[in-house]
């Protein structure tokens, strides 16, 4: 049924931030202590901070050609799709959902405690959203991974999720996904408004930190410079990601600082 009238927002106006930037009580830590679970949008952000402990060879960009149903998918001019993507860094894996990540964590809390990690970074939600999952099954997940940080001696930096073009990907990107899951466009942006509000309430309680990534990266088409993107949900650059992220989480950079 559709939504009533209050409950639709404009695009990207329900999740208008109300802050920025929390100020930072975490202790310094150096890269090779912060343990980044996330999704691509995560895995662009870590390519810009000194590497630490990650391997520079897990961070090659890579194409390959979308398929469906074994045959590859055509663009209007009968050419193939090719999408550009990245290799796995650490926990930060491109497409990788919220129950995914909570998995990712309970495989490597222990190996990532004995190796001295101190603060985990959680920065995803944005494949939930598009693929349909409720808010509700996004914060459940969030609130799972958080605590098992926590017990695990870890401090929980918590990312709000980055707006993106929601009415391209519901009418271009994903025309027949969204129609048969009547996902539409008040709907989506209803969900990543609920969950960011929820993720800026957890600062001091479930999470040590709130990194508000909303705010910092702005609406998808800012012009401003180092904001633009690359496609629906993707950033051209993410020097500015990195450097919020590094801001929140209080992470050591040395000379290199952020590339």
């Amino acid at each position: 049924p559709p939504l009533p009238a209050s409950s639709q927002p404009q695009p990207h106006q329900a999740a208008q931030a109300e802050t920025s930037e929390r100020p930072t009580n975490l202790p310094e830590v150096a890269m090779e202590e912060v343990w980044p679970v996330g999704d691509s949008l995560s895995v662009g952000y870590v390519q810009r901070l000194p590497m630490g402990h990650i391997p520079e060879s897990s961070c090659k960009i890579v194409e390959k050609i979308r398929m469906r149903r074994g045959k590859p998918v055509l663009d209007k001019n009968g050419n193939p799709i090719i999408d550009k993507g990245y290799t796995k860094i650490d926990s930060a894996v491109s497409g990788k959902l919220t129950v995914t990540m909570y998995k990712d964590m309970l495989e490597k809390i222990k190996e990532k405690k004995a190796r001295g990690v101190k603060t985990v970074v959680i920065s995803g939600g944005i494949n939930d959203v598009g693929s349909g999952r409720t808010a509700e099954h996004i914060t459940t997940q969030l609130n799972r991974m958080a605590p098992l940080a926590r017990d695990n001696g870890m401090n929980v930096v918590l990312c709000t999720i980055p707006s993106f073009n929601i009415s391209k990907y519901v009418e271009e990107d994903q025309p027949r996904f969204c129609a048969e899951r009547s996902l539409t466009i008040a709907l989506l942006d209803l969900r990543l408004s609920i969950v960011n509000n929820w993720i800026r309430k957890q600062a001091g309680g479930l999470a040590d930190q709130v990194v508000d990534l909303y705010a910092e990266m702005g609406n998808y088409d800012t012009t401003e410079q180092g904001l633009q993107r690359s496609d629906s949900i993707h950033f051209k650059g993410y020097t500015k990601m990195a450097q919020a992220v590094a801001r929140g989480a209080n992470i050591r950079l040395g000379d290199r600082g952020v590339a």
